[in-house]
Order: structure tokens, then C-alpha cells, then sequence
């Protein structure tokens, strides 16, 4: 394979894993947008969330009803923020890695909270677990995002 080959191989397959973060991020600006919009009484929607749960799993609701629901305001507000950094930092390819981590732990709480097994396909909380665990360990941000600045500046960051 000569060199002209492999770069317009290696750049196809950074701009498939550019487009495939920035369509997740997209994903998560849709979830976080109406969350954002409902500003406080987004706290409200999470204890109705919540309580609605009947799978969710014993250990997990005891720290729900002990922690979550008596501060549904700052969780609602954790959650609703927490998105809407996710979804920017994958559209525009800033801090990924630790946004794709912190990812990964919210998804997993939302999967928990609605009692949900992992391997289920109907599951789709474990798809964005996967593809955010995929984001954390390659460099995609690198590609059409600004990652590739902050690396200049902060190498250990990204």
C-alpha cells in the first residue's frame, strides 16, 4: 500500500469516528435540551421519574430514596447540565475522554434507575454506555474538534 493509500484510509477512518461523536452528541443535546428548558421544575419531573421505577434494583433505590429524591432540584439540575456538556463537548470535540467518562457513569445511573439489564437489546442505555466508552479510548476529538488544541496546551488533559 503506498502512503497516499494509507492517509486517505487513516483520515476516513478519523472522520467516521468524528461524525459518529458528533451524531452522539447531537443525540444528547436532543435529551438535555427540554431538561435545560424546563429550568427548576425539572426537579419535579425526577421524583415523578423516580417513583414511576418498579425494576429499579433494591441497593439502588435505597440511595434514591435516601439521596436523590430528598435533592431532586440539584440532581435534576446535575442531569440536565450533565448533558448539555456531554452533547457540546462531543459536538465540538473539546475534553472528550473526560466527558465520555463522566458519560458513562450518568448513562449508567440512568440505566440503574430504570432497572434495566445490560445485555438487553431493547436497552438502549447500553449502546450510549459502548459508544461513549469507545470515545473515551480513542482520540476523536483529535479529528474536527478542538481536543487537538488542548492537547497543545494540556497534553495530560486529553
Amino acid at each position: 500500500m503506498d502512503i497516499q493509500t494509507y492517509l486517505a484510509k487513516e483520515n476516513s477512518r478519523k472522520l467516521g469516528l468524528a461524525l459518529f461523536r458528533i451524531s452522539i452528541g447531537i443525540m444528547f443535546m436532543i435529551a438535555a435540551w427540554g431538561k435545560v428548558m424546563a429550568g427548576f421544575g425539572w426537579g419535579d419531573r425526577v421524583i415523578g421519574f423516580l417513583n414511576a421505577q418498579s425494576n429499579m434494583p433494591d441497593f439502588y433505590r435505597a440511595i434514591v430514596d435516601a439521596v436523590v429524591i430528598p435533592n431532586a432540584s440539584f440532581f435534576g439540575f446535575l442531569t440536565a447540565y450533565g448533558e448539555l456538556f456531554l452533547a457540546l463537548a462531543l459536538i465540538f470535540g473539546v475534553l472528550v475522554r473526560p466527558a465520555a467518562v463522566l458519560g458513562v457513569f450518568m448513562v449508567a445511573n440512568f440505566m440503574l434507575a430504570k432497572g434495566h439489564a445490560f445485555w438487553v437489546p431493547s436497552n438502549h442505555d447500553s449502546f450510549y454506555i459502548f459508544s461513549l466508552m469507545l470515545l473515551a479510548v480513542t482520540q476523536s476529538g483529535m479529528f474536527l474538534g478542538f481536543d487537538s488544541w488542548v492537547a497543545k496546551k494540556y497534553p495530560k488533559l486529553v
